[in-house]
C-alpha cells in the first residue's frame, strides 16, 4: 500500500505560519505567549491538526502587532519582520474584507 501525502488544509498553513512567528519571536526574546495547549513544535508532520490553534495563535499574532507597532513590523533588516509584516498586512485585509475594521 503506498504512503499516503496529505496536504494541509488552508487553515492549517494560516495556523502553522502563526505559529511559526509565535516560536520564532519567542526564540528571540520577545513577550509573546504560545496558545494554550500548543507544545512549540511545529516541525514535520504536526503542521496537521494545527488549526485549532489559528484562532487563539491569530489573536496572540495580532495584539503582538498593535503593542509593537508598525516602526518594529515593518523594520526590514530582520527576516522574521518581514514575515510578520507580511502576515500582519494580509490580516488587516481579511478583516477590511469581513467588516471588521
Amino acid at each position: 500500500m503506498p504512503c499516503s501525502d496529505p496536504t494541509p488544509s488552508g487553515r492549517e498553513e494560516r495556523a502553522a505560519e502563526a505559529l511559526k512567528l509565535i516560536i520564532d519571536f519567542k526564540n528571540l526574546g520577545e513577550e509573546i505567549n504560545y496558545p494554550k495547549g500548543f507544545n512549540g513544535d511545529i516541525s514535520g508532520y504536526s503542521i496537521f491538526g494545527s488549526d485549532k490553534y489559528l484562532n487563539e495563535a491569530t489573536d496572540i499574532l495580532c495584539s503582538f502587532c498593535r503593542i509593537k507597532g508598525e516602526d518594529f513590523i515593518y523594520n526590514g533588516r530582520f527576516k522574521e519582520r518581514r514575515r510578520l509584516a507580511d502576515w500582519w498586512d494580509e490580516h488587516k485585509e481579511i478583516d477590511k474584507r469581513e467588516g471588521r475594521i
